[in-house]
Parts: structure tokens; sequence; C-alpha cells
């Protein structure tokens, strides 16, 4: 029993101290956006959201050699456009927000890498005007990227995620549904490990 004990917490000590390594990554942010339909006083419109350029930072922790969490934020500027008939189009700007708590799965060969993520988040809006004030929903982020280790420290590291996530109110008190799209982000940076 002595034995098992010990080994048990060989092992222990062995995946909680030595596997584990922090990482913070800062990112440029591309963001690129689908159409969708909205509903704005009860009618429905076709609706788009510019591509922008933002940025965003993670802090990332190592739990094994192949697991690990992160979390994710990303800002980024837009502008946002609604389809309202007779080639009319109402247009906007946004400053779109973004969080995610991730589980990721991480492969290493050399100084190579690749990693996927999944996991929850929220996106929120805020277009600055009554008609566009704060708005956010639950996301669902998924994705995959790569990484390539500079020295001990540094590392290159590029990201595609998606975000599934419910759109289309922002902030109208009489929208009664809006629809679900599925966002897509390139994120390149730097990351720092420890």
């Amino acid at each position: 029993m002595k034995f098992i004990t010990t080994l048990f917490l060989v092992i222990l000590s062995t995946v909680s101290f030595s596997q584990q390594k922090n990482e913070i990554s800062g990112y440029a942010l591309g963001q690129f956006n689908p159409a969708y339909f909205a509903v704005q006083s009860g009618q429905e419109f076709a609706g788009s959201t510019a591509a922008g350029i933002g940025w965003g930072a993670d802090y990332s922790r190592t739990l094994t050699t192949h697991n690990a969490v992160s979390i994710l934020y990303g800002q980024s500027p837009s502008d946002a456009q609604l389809f309202i008939g007779n080639n009319q189009f109402y247009t906007w700007t946004l400053k779109r927000y973004e969080v995610s708590v991730q589980a990721v799965q991480q492969f290493h060969h050399k100084r190579y890498g690749a990693f996927i993520f999944e996991g929850p988040g929220a996106i929120v809006t805020n277009g600055g005007s009554t008609l566009s004030g704060w708005t956010g929903n639950f996301s669902i982020v998924s994705g995959f990227g790569f990484e390539y280790q500079f020295n001990k420290h540094f590392y290159s590291k590029s990201r595609v995620s998606f975000e599934d996530s419910n759109t289309g109110c922002y902030a109208d008190k009489a929208c009664f549904h809006s629809t679900w799209s599925v966002a897509q982000d390139l994120w390149s940076g730097i990351a720092f490990k420890w």
C-alpha cells in the first residue's frame, strides 16, 4: 500500500507541477461575419456586419501534456447594416466584444505545435446609440490553431475561431426573435510561456 501511495503522489506531482505552464498571448484580430436575418419592430430584415480588425488576448494554463484551459478576450470595431428595402440601407458603427472559456487539446513536435479548442462564451455589441445600444448573447466557440517556438519562452501563435451565436436584435425592445449565425475570427500574435 505504501508503494501505491508513493507512486500516486509522484504521478500527481508530475502532472500537477512539471507539466503545468502559464501562457499569455496578445493578438491582432480579424473579424469576418456572414449575412443574417434580423427582426426590428416585428419586421424581418437582411443584415450584415462588416469585417473589422481589432485586438485580443488570452491566458492559458497547461494541465497535462495535451490538455489546457484558456480564457480568451477580443474586441473589434465594425459596421452593422440593415437592408430596409427599395435599395435603402441603415448603417451604424458597432463595437464587438467577445469572451470565452475554452478546453484546449494541443499536440507538439519539436518547435511546432497544433491545437484545437471549444467552449462556451459570450458576444456583446454596442452601437453607441438608442437604436443600437448594448446587447449580448451566449455563444459556442470552437476552432483550431498553430504555434511555432522561437525559444524557451516566446512563440508565434495563430488561430481561427468560429462563434455560433444568436444575433440580430441590436437591443431593440420590440425584437421578438433573432437568428443564429456563425462569425469567423482570425487571430495572429505572440505568446509568452513560463
